[in-house]
């Protein structure tokens, strides 16, 4: 089973990256449009924990919330599982504490004449993506 990652970044100047202490999931740190970023993806159930914001009350982030995708279905006539549902938002406020992290995996693909089972539901604290349906079999 495949599961899908949930990932959140955040812009880090010089200054900022000094007293961030932001921890959880496999971290890289990386430039865009010459702006530099740090980003936390998590691809299994974990936290994420904010100890200190260089003495910020909160900073704005990326965050990316995937959906486990539904399996296929079987036969002649079967469809492919549909993708995971997402959840995007380009400014989520991030204050100190601890986010809980809920990774849903894809659904199985069908191995008779049915159809897929459902993809998991994905969630960054109280940010959920709804995991989809099953591959659909149409009857010719």
């Amino acid at each position: 089973m495949l599961f899908n990652p949930i990932s959140f970044r955040s812009v880090i100047t010089a200054a900022a990256a000094a007293g961030y202490d932001i921890t959880g999931g496999t971290t890289a740190s990386f430039t865009s449009a010459s702006i530099n970023y740090k980003s936390h993806t998590f691809t299994g159930n974990d936290t994420l924990t904010v100890t200190s914001l260089g003495g910020a009350s909160s900073i704005s982030t990326q965050l990316l919330v995937v959906a486990g995708g539904g399996g296929g279905g079987w036969g002649n006539t079967a469809g492919g599982g549909g993708a995971g549902g997402l959840v995007y938002s380009g400014s989520y406020s991030l204050a100190t504490g601890t986010y809980t992290i809920k990774v849903g995996g894809g659904g199985n693909g069908a191995t008779t004449n049915t159809s897929g089972s459902a993809g998991a539901s994905s969630s960054f604290d109280t940010v959920v993506a709804v995991g989809v349906l099953d591959g659909v079999i149409v009857a010719v």
